[in-house]
């Protein structure tokens, strides 16, 4: 039971860093493409 919990923790948190790692990246992204085009 504990086993499976600890289990479900780790897919949750790597879930969650991918999530936040993604958003950050798309933020850059967003900044470096809109810095380039003279957006900003």
């Amino acid at each position: 039971m504990s086993q499976k919990k600890y289990t479900f923790f780790t897919i949750f948190f790597f879930i969650a860093l991918l999530l936040l790692t993604s958003a950050m990246w798309r933020d850059y992204v967003i900044s470096q493409s809109a810095a380039g085009l003279g957006v900003f």
